[in-house]
């Protein structure tokens, strides 16, 4: 069995914008805390997909199953090591896409229903950067580039029924001195039925066909939605292209890491 993380009610140090779930970094940005929504599976959702990614050998983010004990309970959620070394920037994919044509996502109104983001489009801006393999990875011989390696990241999708490998769910990582590596692959939380009630599980292996109306647990919400990568706030200010205005923090969390460069 997987052990549980403790998080200490104290922990929050920064609050993280970006993505839809409550969420926050600790430990001198070392780790990032992601809430799960009531009645979902995203915590253990993002564990199994790490792992299954871990057994395949593709380069993840790593998750563990936590639980930050606050003063009015315990709240499940899963801990994410920051990925981005000291000074290293975290690129999005839709940051890559804009600066390669500027008309990219014009007049889109939701960051999943963008019919510019395309696995050609994806590819061509991958060759175009020549991004180094993921910092710390030992790929198989039959790898030799980032192209390679996300292809590795859409089989992991099929295999877990992935619907969140949205724009700002894959990205670089540039690090101080100007090298860029391919970002792992991370934010799985929308996969293996994770918002399904167990009948609906059911039935969907049952038949081909989908219900006309899904049915979804008290107090859900759609499968798609923004997470953030694990890269702490002060890191991604440092990109040099186009930023995204971030969703604001509920009162109950805490303020933002303040920037360490300006982003435009």
């Amino acid at each position: 069995m997987y052990p549980i993380i403790t998080v200490a009610a104290n922990a929050p140090e920064a609050a993280e914008p970006l993505g839809t779930k409550d969420k926050f970094w600790y430990e001198g940005g070392q780790f990032l805390f992601k809430q799960v929504r009531h009645g979902t599976g995203e915590d253990w959702a993002e564990k199994v997909c790490a792992e299954l990614a871990r057994r395949l050998g593709l380069p993840h983010a790593e998750y563990d199953l936590a639980q930050w004990e606050t003063s009015d309970g315990s709240v499940r959620g899963v801990r994410s090591r920051n990925f981005c070394p000291p000074g290293a920037a975290l690129i999005f994919g839709n940051e890559l896409l804009a600066e390669a044509d500027p008309d990219y996502a014009v007049g889109a109104v939701s960051k999943y229903r963008v019919p510019a983001h395309t696995v050609e489009r994806v590819m061509l801006n991958l060759r175009r950067w020549v991004p180094a393999l993921p910092l710390e990875w030992n790929p198989p011989p039959f790898v030799g580039n980032a192209v390679d390696t996300f292809i590795g990241y859409l089989l992991l999708d099929a295999l877990t029924g992935n619907t969140d490998r949205h724009h700002e769910n894959w990205g670089v990582i540039r690090l101080p001195e100007g090298t860029v590596h391919l970002a792992p692959t991370f934010d799985h939380a929308s996969s293996l039925g994770r918002n399904l009630l167990d009948d609906e599980r059911a039935e969907r292996l049952r038949t081909k066909t989908p219900r006309a109306s899904r049915q979804s647990p008290p107090g859900s919400t759609p499968s798609a939605h923004a997470d953030t990568a694990a890269c702490t706030p002060v890191a991604r200010a440092k990109s040099t292209v186009s930023a995204r205005r971030g969703r604001a923090s509920p009162a109950s969390t805490p303020p933002a890491a303040p920037r360490s460069a300006p982003r435009r």
